[in-house]
């Protein structure tokens, strides 16, 4: 049986960006590498809006 893992970046009120897409919110962390973490995910869902912003990283 393979696992299933959700992650999200989230605030208590439930809510991941702001009315106009605000993610300001969301402090960055130069210590988390993501290419590690993204690496212990067989298929990777996520939507249009963050997709964009991850590819234009």
């Amino acid at each position: 049986m393979r696992r299933i893992r959700y992650q999200v970046a989230c605030s208590l009120d439930g809510y991941i960006a702001g009315p106009q897409g605000d993610i300001s919110w969301i402090p960055a962390e130069p210590a988390i590498d993501f290419s590690k973490l993204f690496a212990e995910f067989d298929p990777l869902l996520m939507g249009r809006k963050t997709f964009c912003q991850f590819a234009a990283q």
